[in-house]
């Protein structure tokens, strides 16, 4: 299980090439697995994928330094030769004519190419004409924003330089295919922030190989020179027979002939044809797909469909036409889950599930509907249950933005109920001041409470815990959180609010080793729960999630490792922790329990077992008899579990990409 992002097969499917971005893992015998490094680059199988090597490219002292980002397959058939590339951060694109044994690199003596292949380098990007192989497109990012666009009409033996793709907003500013501006319209200085790295997407027509799409993120402004009312996606298509600009950019006098949109509306007098950058384009009707493209492609009518963080759609035109004005975007996505789902609550009231979910909102769904109640970044869900026997949701869109709560009466039908009927926002310093993905706890014992943890201060990584009462019309008593520092790895993991042994006690994971109790008399408990103090800032050693034991909160279990891709073969591990009710961590126990699968997330206590979500499926752990086992993973998809909650004996998982799972413990 790692990043496999492109792949290629020929010689009748007996030969296959894959590039992979991150290192990652692969399954062998053990139980219920054991997992074995499989390091970034090349991976090419001669017998149909029963057995792979891992390539020697650049060599085979560094070969896993240069992660791939794309590969592409070509055909000479005059010279019946099969042409491999494979796209390499930091280095450049590589091809073999021999089956893959050895690769050269044709792009090192490229000046503009060469120049740019640093660290920065995150993104590279092949396409090849299908009709006339010779063809082949590259896409070049610098901190995520598309610097290089170029062609070969010769397998790669010269290549060409095109205009980068790019508009202008109604201020005159430049825009590439990632937005030089953050939504807010501050310039993004350094352009880290730019996301060309994973939203970017380079397609060449396949039958006409003067032509090439490209698509990125999102549009830099709302209502500006196109038209676009939502934050919608960034799409261009391009023909490289119209002359370049001498610079290979825009300007507001000097804008490209090669490029045109193929969302929204063209510019219609001269002088916004002059900011915009463009001389054609648009749709019949100001459409355009979801933000944040990751690959198109091209039915076989000739309909373009551009796949993105909100799922497939298509165009009703084939393009040929640079003028779009007939074509009209349409979803495909049907019943397809495309979510990621970042944040996951549960309606015991009404049996629903309340999802956050990363550019496509907050949803509710039970098992057969679903409806968006609120649009953007879903933010951090919470749901508890209010005397009345109302509950209560707590939503927010990224950062904690326009942080609200819903009132929910008992209802029967979900596709009637109207969520916007009675909601309210609350007035608190947690309200845009949080992480991107916000983290918030509702408290168990009083859902009028929250916990949340944020940054007041936008001149310092200061973190504070912050309560809010939302009928006591201001934060309760906020707590400076003192485990925190300016350094990144100190800030708060996972948060949980009330304990039975104590109804208002916060409880705080952050991300490098500590653990801290403030109960309800706000008391702070500190406790260094690290494998060593030394390698708190080693992202293979950081704390990613916990939960109490129901009976004793100072009997905590915590997840520790890397929370993406581990480098080395170490997994992850629970760290038991019998802590003392003071702050002398030295008086704590710490008992380590290795996880039999990577890419832990999550975890939870139930009836003396630990639920543990991974890279896939769940695992339980036997507290009495220390024995692992699966819970029903076959039924579940082969995706990383991301949030997990418990009620009653029910758990509920969400995962990346394939909805919410439920079952009965």
């Amino acid at each position: 299980y790692y990043d496999c992002n492109s792949v290629c097969m020929w010689n009748n499917g007996e030969n296959i090439l894959i590039g992979s971005h991150y290192d990652g893992y692969v399954e062998r015998a053990g139980y219920p697995t054991v997992p074995e490094m499989a390091p970034a680059g090349l991976y090419l199988s001669l017998d149909g994928g029963d057995n792979w090597q891992h390539l020697s490219v650049p060599n085979q002292d560094n070969k896993s330094n240069y992660p791939v980002t794309s590969i592409e397959i070509s055909v000479d058939v005059t010279n019946n030769l099969t042409y491999l590339y494979a796209g390499m951060l930091g280095k450049g694109i590589y091809r073999s004519s021999d089956n893959g044994t050895t690769w050269t690199n044709i792009t090192e003596s490229i000046n503009y190419i060469e120049e740019i292949m640093t660290p920065s380098n995150n993104n590279l990007l092949l396409s090849c004409c299908k009709n006339e192989q010779n063809v082949i497109y590259a896409l070049f990012t610098v901190d995520g924003i598309p610097r290089v666009m170029c062609y070969t009409t010769n397998y790669g033996g010269s290549w060409t330089r095109m205009d980068n793709p790019s508009t202008f907003d109604s201020n005159g500013n430049i825009h590439y295919l990632n937005p030089m501006t953050t939504k807010s319209g501050a310039p993004r200085t350094p352009k880290t922030g730019s996301q060309g790295a994973i939203h970017l997407s380079l397609y060449a027509h396949p039958q006409n190989s003067n032509l090439v799409f490209a698509g990125g993120d999102r549009q830099p402004e709302l209502n500006g020179i196109i038209g676009n009312t939502n934050w919608t996606a960034r799409l261009f298509r391009g023909n490289r027979l119209n002359a370049v600009n001498p610079s290979y950019e825009s300007s507001d006098t000097n804008y490209s002939y090669q490029w045109s949109i193929i969302t929204n509306n063209a510019p219609t007098d001269d002088s916004n044809i002059d900011y915009a950058g463009l001389l054609q384009g648009g749709t019949g009707n100001n459409s355009a797909p979801h933000a944040d493209s990751r690959a198109m492609s091209m039915d076989s009518m000739g309909r373009l469909i551009d796949v993105n963080d909100g799922g497939v759609y298509r165009l009703t035109t084939t393009l040929e036409n640079p003028t779009s004005q007939d074509a009209i975007w349409q979803s495909l996505c049907s019943n397809l889950c495309t979510f990621e789902t970042h944040s996951l609550a549960y309606d015991p009231v009404n049996d629903y599930v309340i999802v956050g979910t990363q550019d496509n909102g907050t949803i509710v769904s039970n098992k057969s509907i679903s409806k968006n109640i609120m649009g953007g970044d879903g933010g951090d869900v919470q749901c508890g249950i209010l005397n009345n026997n109302k509950t209560i949701i707590y939503s927010s869109s990224q950062r904690g933005g326009a942080l609200r709560w819903m009132e929910i009466s008992n209802f029967t039908n979900l596709e009637d109920y109207n969520f916007f009927q009675s909601w309210g926002y609350l007035d608190s310093e947690l309200s845009g001041n949080m992480d991107f993905v916000p983290n918030t706890a509702i408290n168990v014992y009083n859902s009028n409470k929250l916990i949340g943890s944020a940054y007041p201060d936008p001149d310092s990584n200061l973190n504070k815990i912050i309560s809010h009462d939302r009928f006591g019309g201001s934060d309760g008593n906020g707590v400076d959180n003192v485990l925190l520092t300016n350094n990144d790895n100190f800030y708060p993991r996972k948060l949980l609010y009330g304990h039975a042994n104590d109804n208002d006690a916060a409880f705080v994971l952050t991300v490098g080793g500590k653990f801290a109790i403030i109960t309800g008399a706000l008391e702070s408990y500190i406790y260094n729960i690290s494998k060593d103090p030394n390698y708190r800032y080693d992202i293979n050693y950081q704390t990613l999630s916990f939960d109490l034991d129901p009976n004793n909160m100072y009997r905590v279990y915590i997840i520790e490792g890397q929370r993406g891709n581990q480098s080395d073969l170490q997994q992850n591990e629970i760290i038991i922790c019998n802590l003392s009710p003071n702050n002398n961590a030295n008086n704590a126990s710490i008992e380590r329990v290795l996880i039999p699968y990577p890419g832990s997330r999550c975890i939870k206590f139930y009836n003396n077992k630990l639920y543990v979500g991974c890279a896939k499926g769940v695992y339980s752990y036997d507290l009495e008899n220390d024995i692992w086992d699966t819970v029903y993973n076959e039924f579940l998809p082969n995706c990383i579990v991301y949030d997990m909650i418990l009620n009653n004996n029910k758990l509920f998982i969400s995962t990346i990409g394939r909805g919410v799972f439920s079952i009965n413990l």
